[in-house]
């Protein structure tokens, strides 16, 4: 039997060229590079796994807010207690995209953890 993964989060966002970011950006770089996208929305699920192995879903959202400091606040308010609880942190290319746009755009809002 293998070991009880726990608590997960899996985690998603979108992203979309930022206009203000656009306006000041050098004309060499293209409107599809990563500084330039401001978060447009994320999805995440949070399930716990119990000593069975059994899964359940504890928490799923795909809120539907266009303002990017709401939806970084929001996003900070879910993931941060997770995982000061030892959550597992699941994401589709999150290391080199996810978490460093993430990281990059709640610094432009100074919303430091």
């Amino acid at each position: 039997m293998s070991e009880n993964i726990g608590k997960i989060i899996v985690l998603d966002i979108e992203t979309a060229p930022d206009p203000y970011l656009l306006s000041f950006a050098p004309s060499r770089l293209s409107k599809d590079h990563p500084s330039l996208h401001a978060v447009t929305g994320y999805s995440i699920l949070a399930a716990e796994e119990d000593q069975n192995g059994d899964w359940s879903v504890t928490d799923l959202a795909s809120p539907q807010n266009t303002d990017e400091y709401e939806i970084l606040f929001e996003l900070d308010e879910m993931v941060t207690p997770a995982i000061e609880q030892e959550a597992t942190l699941v994401t589709y290319n999150g290391i080199s995209h996810d978490v460093l746009m993430i990281q990059r755009r709640m610094g432009a809002h100074m919303l430091y953890a």
